[in-house]
């Protein structure tokens, strides 16, 4: 069974997941949808759009009784319910179908976004922005002539083998042996990103390139058009509004931006006209993890 695979930690995420979840039933309504949750997630969202609700074991989502998302993330494996999964962080919404794309999908094990390579001895590589490349190989023995990816693992592509699992397992095993100090800190705490470790289990394991998929790109990047975001099949919220063009999250007002505006769109398909939108983007990027 192909299905979609949204992990939520703390109330906040709760609604990001909610809005997700009501994208997800207005473009693909059969395809199931796993919630994987902790209890707090869950404590004020209506949970019906979600197919299979699996809570988050406490060792796996928090670290000193702060929540954790990274060691979530990348402990994820073990919880997913279906054969076939696209993982999809919940701060951002479908705009497409991607029955499709899932299907197109079936002969790889794991799939994310690819957004740079470089070889051992390659100093210029800003797209991993977290560690210099050789500290990278060298911590983790990485074979000579491996390729280490930069990834953005918003959306990941899972297949339940053996390949996955020791991608997974790998990657945790690296998240515990951590490279210190970063080169930047995630967002405004000292969080290690799980990207950093899931590049090194990539390059240990081999990694395939699908392309992108999810719409991404900071308020320093070219300009977007409507056109430009349709191409894709997910829009991909970057940290806050400081980050994000203004095309996606409008201005200020909550039936503004594009991700405003379809959530509103969403919920008058799923609820009826007198639906009116109660997580809009102004109010929930005030929640990232990495502002707070």
């Amino acid at each position: 069974m192909i299905g979609v695979t949204l992990l939520a930690l703390g109330r906040p995420y709760g609604y990001w997941a909610y809005n997700m979840a009501m994208s997800l039933r207005v473009h693909c309504p059969n395809m199931p949808i796993q919630l994987i949750h902790d209890q707090d997630a869950i404590s004020d969202i209506n949970t019906d759009l979600f197919d299979e609700k699996t809570e988050i074991k406490y060792e796996d989502c928090r670290t000193n009784g702060k929540i954790n998302p990274s060691l979530a993330k990348l402990s994820l494996y073990k919880y997913i319910k279906f054969k076939f999964t696209l993982y999809l962080d919940v701060d951002g919404i479908v705009i497409r179908d991607i029955g499709e794309l899932c299907d197109s999908f079936k002969g790889i094990d794991f799939a994310t976004q690819i957004v740079g390579q470089a070889v051992k001895g390659q100093k210029d590589f800003p797209e991993m922005m977290w560690a210099e490349t050789d500290q990278v190989f060298e911590k983790y023995n990485l074979p000579e002539n491996a390729i280490l990816p930069a990834t953005n693992s918003s959306f990941m592509w899972i297949k339940k083998s053996r390949k996955a699992a020791k991608i997974f397992r790998d990657a945790l095993k690296f998240y515990n042996d951590p490279i210190y100090p970063l080169k930047i800190k995630w967002g405004f705490t000292n969080a290690q990103p799980d990207e950093l470790y899931l590049n090194a289990s990539l390059a240990l394991n081999g990694f395939e390139d699908v392309g992108q998929i999810g719409f991404f790109r900071t308020s320093h990047d070219p300009i977007a058009t409507v056109d430009d975001i349709y191409k894709h099949y997910f829009i991909g919220l970057w940290g806050d509004k400081r980050m994000n063009q203004r095309l996606v999250t409008g201005n200020g007002q909550k039936t503004s931006g594009l991700y405003n505006k379809l959530t509103i769109q969403n919920g008058k398909k799923l609820f009826g006209e007198n639906y009116r939108i109660g997580y809009h983007y102004y109010f929930l990027e005030k929640t990232k993890f990495y502002n707070g």
